[in-house]
C-alpha cells in the first residue's frame, strides 16, 4: 500500500508518469490531498485515476492530522501521516513501525500479503 501526498502526484502528473505508481498496488490519499491535487489542477477530479482511493479519516487521527497542521505540516502532509496508522486500524491491523522518511518502508506487520511480509510505504 502507498499513502502519498500532493507533492509526488503533482510531479508525476507533471512528468506524465503517474501511472507508475499504480504498479505499487493499492495507492491511498487523504481527503486534503485530494482538495490540494483540486487546487493545483482544476482538472484534478475528472482525471483522477481509479486506482486511486480518496481515504478519509475517523475522529481520533483527525485530531491528529490537526496537532500536525498547528506543528506546521500543510494539510495534506498532516492527513497523510495519520491515515496509514487509521486505515489499518480500520483493518485491524497494526503498522510495526512508524517513518516519516519519504519513500523509506514501515516495518513489516505481522501480516503477510503472497506470502511475503506487508511493507505499506508513505509517500
Amino acid at each position: 500500500m502507498v499513502v502519498s501526498n500532493t507533492g509526488p502526484l503533482l510531479h508525476l502528473g507533471e512528468a506524465d508518469a503517474l501511472i507508475l505508481l499504480s504498479w505499487t498496488g493499492e495507492v491511498s490519499i487523504p481527503r486534503a490531498v485530494d482538495r490540494e491535487m483540486n487546487q493545483q489542477n482544476p482538472l484534478w477530479q475528472g482525471q483522477r485515476p481509479t486506482w486511486i482511493h480518496v481515504q478519509g479519516l475517523t475522529a481520533s487521527y483527525k485530531i491528529e492530522a490537526e496537532a500536525w497542521q498547528q506543528a506546521g505540516l500543510l494539510p495534506g502532509s498532516s492527513e497523510k501521516e495519520s491515515l496509514p496508522r487509521n486505515i489499518f486500524r480500520w483493518r485491524g491491523e497494526e503498522i510495526a513501525n512508524e517513518t516519516d522518511d519519504l519513500f523509506f518502508p514501515c516495518q513489516p506487520s505481522h501480516k503477510r500479503r503472497n506470502g511475503l511480509p506487508f511493507f505499506p510505504f508513505i509517500l
